[in-house]
């Protein structure tokens, strides 16, 4: 295993936990109303 630049590192994690971030908000405005309607 190749040692990474910090710079990498930390773009890295950010992409990581954005997309994290991105997904988990995406899925909650999906089931929110579906609970609601339901």
């Amino acid at each position: 295993m190749l040692p990474l630049p910090d710079l990498t590192t930390i773009r890295y994690t950010q992409v990581v936990w954005t997309a994290l971030l991105a997904l988990i908000i995406f899925r909650d405005r999906i089931t929110l109303p579906t609970i609601i309607a339901s």
